[in-house]
């Protein structure tokens, strides 16, 4: 798989490419998440975190991590990385919360 890239033009001199995440099983993870209270993250915090771990690296880790409470974590698997449509897409599948 290639590399992210570094763009060179003269109105985005430095930006950076991302990698695009997405879920595999989206409507099961979010069907699986039953916290209601602030002491837990919501849902889209905790794919606010897998996105930061994974938006730039040209390697992503086949399992991550990702906290859902203080004493607990979400896990997700790296299904996939492919390129479409000129995009570098990366996708994980929700496997569990463990605590």
């Amino acid at each position: 798989m290639r590399e992210l890239k570094i763009a060179n033009s003269k109105n985005l001199t430095g930006s950076k490419e991302f990698n695009h995440m997405r879920i595999t099983n989206i409507d099961h993870y979010l069907d699986s998440y039953k916290c209601k209270f602030d002491y837990y993250k919501s849902p889209f915090e905790i794919l606010a975190e897998l996105e930061e771990k994974i938006k730039y690296e040209n390697n992503p880790e086949a399992t991550i991590l990702c906290s859902y409470k203080p004493d607990g974590e979400v896990v997700f698997l790296l299904e996939s990385i492919k390129e479409q449509d000129d995009l570098r897409i990366v996708e994980y599948r929700f496997e569990n919360f463990v605590s």
